[in-house]
């Protein structure tokens, strides 16, 4: 039987096939929509991030079923976790 023996190409190769591509996140947490605080009249979701501001989620995203909360003054990315029921409670606020 014949043995593969990789070469450093075909290392380099295998770990590009490897990498995150632009739609993939890395999240540092989820959370759920009911542990946002909403504000109605900025139409915005916002919880806690550990640098001392606060992750931004608006009502639009929630409408356009997007998941991902950002914070202004770092990196750190949530996924937010709502459902059709949340959808529907938090529409009525549609100016």
């Amino acid at each position: 039987m014949k043995t593969f023996i990789p070469t450093y190409n075909d290392y380099f190769e295998k770990m590009e096939d490897n990498k995150p591509t632009e739609d993939d996140e890395i999240y540092y947490t989820e959370v759920d929509i009911k542990d946002f605080v909403y504000d109605d009249t900025t139409q915005t979701f916002t919880y806690p991030c550990p640098c001392g501001d606060n992750f931004e989620f608006f009502l639009e995203d929630m409408l356009n079923y997007e998941e991902t909360a950002r914070c202004p003054s770092c990196s750190l990315v949530v996924r937010v976790i709502y459902g059709d029921e949340d959808i529907d409670q938090y529409s009525k606020y549609l100016s």
